[in-house]
């Protein structure tokens, strides 16, 4: 049988609680994506070819080896290292001659990388890098024709939501050695190549240059990522909260990795929050009688009984408009809204609909 190259997480999938989704069936390349009676997801291993577009499609599929939240950890290590944030898939990084540079973050494939990341690269200022090669990609036996489009929205739809560039180039950057880069053809005049060795001089004192190159510190990254990555069906995504109006007496909610993702980018930039726009439940107060059957529906825990009298309460964060909720209303009460991110920055208003904490 073969290794599984991605991983499911059956909490994160809105099927088993009445939703309808089949965006996972519809990208895999392969047919290796199914669902069972319930409308979990699982993954046939020996058809799986590890694209990874099942990924960039849903929160509740993983790749083994790394998370998206290490990617991005990864990403920022380089740029705080001084360097280029690179992303290139793995078929690029195979047909290299040589080693990638190792400011290169090497992904199944570029689709795989939902615009949430993309969006909270660009707003932390990291400067990510693509690396297209549209040939390539439209003959690549392990995606499919259909990673292109997917990759392309995807960092579209986060330069739209920022307001920032992902920089694209070609080709894989290849490894190369200090004195390499000392004397690249862009520092050949002896100012650059001053320049060049004082920055070489100062990455070695400060032990940047041994840590980006490390072996055994890249080694130790690399089983940390996969350990994260396989045991991430294991453990809740949140901690559950006393609330004794809750079954068992806590509160179970789910934050999706997307959300998290989102919320990270306009914490870090708030202008760009009315940019990307959303999908919130809202509440008639006027119709709602409290009987909490949209918090029964709610697969996220964005609704839920109140801590303090077990009257109905909302927060934003959690809502993913998947509109479970007002399906289950029965009195109509629920339905759901346009808004965009600025509700689910600390300063909300109160007042809007789907807010954090309110009816």
């Amino acid at each position: 049988m073969a290794r599984p190259r991605v991983i499911t997480a059956d909490e994160l999938c809105l099927n088993p609680r009445g939703g309808r989704c089949r965006r996972c069936v519809e990208v895999c390349p392969t047919g290796a994506v199914s669902l069972d009676a319930e409308g979990a997801p699982s993954v046939d291993d020996d058809a799986c070819t590890g694209c990874g577009l099942c990924v960039g499609a849903c929160d509740a599929f993983s790749p083994v080896r790394v998370t998206l939240a290490d990617l991005r950890e990864r990403l920022a290590r380089t740029a705080r290292g001084g360097e280029e944030p690179v992303v290139a898939c793995e078929p690029l990084v195979e047909a290299l001659d040589g080693e990638p540079a190792p400011n290169v973050a090497v992904v199944p494939c570029l689709a795989a990388l939902p615009a949430e990341l993309w969006a909270q690269v660009l707003a932390e200022d990291l400067g990510p890098c693509a690396v297209c090669d549209f040939e390539r990609c439209d003959a690549c036996p392990r995606a499919g024709e259909a990673a292109v489009a997917l990759y392309a929205e995807a960092i579209e739809q986060a330069q739209e939501w920022t307001g920032r560039e992902v920089r694209v180039r070609s080709t894989v950057p290849a490894d190369t050695s200090l004195v390499e880069r000392i004397m690249s053809p862009g520092e050949a005049d002896r100012r650059g190549y001053l320049a060049g060795a004082v920055r070489g001089v100062a990455d070695i004192a400060s032990g940047d240059y041994r840590r980006r190159r490390s072996d055994a510190l890249q080694d130790f990254y690399a089983r940390r990522e996969r350990l994260r990555a396989t045991a991430r069906v294991l453990r809740p995504p949140d901690v559950p909260r006393p609330n004794r109006f809750c079954a068992g007496g806590l509160e179970r909610r789910v934050m999706m990795p997307r959300r998290q993702m989102l919320l990270a980018a306009v914490e870090a930039d708030p202008e760009a929050a009315p940019r990307v726009a959303l999908r919130l439940s809202a509440t008639d107060p006027a119709l709602c009688d409290d009987c909490l059957a949209c918090a029964d529906a709610c697969p996220t825990g964005a609704r839920l009984p109140g801590p303090d009298d077990g009257s109905l309460a909302c927060d934003a964060l959690y809502c993913v408009g998947c509109g479970l909720c007002a399906d289950a209303c029965p009195a109509g009460a629920v339905t759901l809204v346009d808004a965009t991110a600025a509700a689910l920055l600390a300063d909300a208003d109160p007042a809007g609909a789907g807010t954090r904490r309110t009816m």
